[in-house]
């Protein structure tokens, strides 16, 4: 805390060292030191961070310091914010977290906010895609089970001919009146859920991934969105969305600040990796991050 206090007092701030502090904590360990800045000095970690730092670097910042849970109310409630919803933002939140971190969202958001995320995504979305994400969030996923190879090809047959049986595009999504894809995918947990797509894609000859691609039109684009995610490995989503970020013209400064600030270091060096080995010519994150962010931001992401 005197550190940080140190490097920001006077003309300007040493960002270097704000930068060298931050980065070299666990989030628990920012929190312990967070509540230490604010008794002996008056000031939140995070407010001392805005007065200090701007734009995307200060967003950065404030996402290493801040709890998880808090970080993820606010981007929920930032994507519904406004005219429309940010639905990559509310699939991303909401298909790439366990029960526990949703259940956490949940009370962050209504103690920040006085409102019920649930009760705040079922208005503001609607059809089958606030089916999907309204199921999620009410976290009940059996996450204590082990894999069951056995019901995972059951799983995989029933999504088989849920696309085979239709007639329409409506009737993919909800064959005879079943919600089988909402049935299936909003219950499974993550190790599940990639045992069905290696039981599909070994008895079908295609991925999952590219049977939902191909079966669900642009009519059920969010949708389709929230069945790609939730299916996907934890890093691999992670390691997507940030090459996403760096696709086309400019950058995705905030999913960079989500994913890179909002995880712990561990965390980051896995998701580097999986970066590495999805990214198409094998770039490594460090290479790709210089070439889309300059300044104090390229430095504390880097860090």
């Amino acid at each position: 805390a005197k550190r940080i206090r140190k490097a920001c007092a006077g003309w300007g701030t040493n960002d270097s060292e704000l930068i060298a502090i931050l980065s070299s904590r666990t989030k628990d360990s920012l929190q312990k030191i967070s509540d230490i800045y604010c008794e002996r000095y008056g000031c939140t970690l995070v407010g001392q961070i805005k007065d200090e730092c701007s734009f995307n670097y200060a967003t950065f910042l404030c996402s290493m310091v801040r709890e998880r849970p808090k970080i993820d109310a606010m981007n929920f409630k930032k994507a519904m914010q406004g005219l429309g919803t940010d639905d990559d933002i509310l699939v991303e939140l909401t298909c790439t977290r366990t029960n526990r971190e949703l259940w956490a969202a949940k009370s962050a958001y209504k103690m920040i906010y006085n409102s019920d995320l649930v009760q705040d995504v079922k208005s503001e979305t609607s059809g089958v895609y606030r089916k999907f994400l309204v199921r999620v969030l009410r976290c009940r996923r059996d996450e204590d089970s082990e894999p069951d190879v056995d019901l995972a090809a059951e799983q995989a047959d029933e999504l088989h001919e849920a696309a085979e049986d239709a007639e329409d595009i409506k009737e993919r999504i909800l064959p005879s009146g079943k919600d089988a894809y909402l049935d299936i995918l909003t219950k499974v947990t993550p190790q599940q859920a990639a045992l069905i797509s290696q039981v599909y894609e070994e008895k079908y000859g295609c991925s999952l991934d590219t049977m939902i691609e191909e079966n669900m039109g642009f009519m059920y684009r969010s949708l389709k969105k929230c069945c790609k995610a939730i299916i996907k490995p934890r890093l691999a989503a992670f390691a997507d969305l940030l090459l996403d970020a760096f696709k086309g013209i400019g950058t995705d400064d905030a999913c960079v600040a989500r994913i890179l600030g909002g995880n712990d270091k561990s965390m980051v060096k896995q998701i580097a990796i999986e970066f590495q080995n999805r990214h198409e010519d094998g770039d490594s994150l460090i290479n790709a991050l210089e070439s889309e962010l300059s300044g104090d931001f390229l430095k504390a992401a880097k860090a």
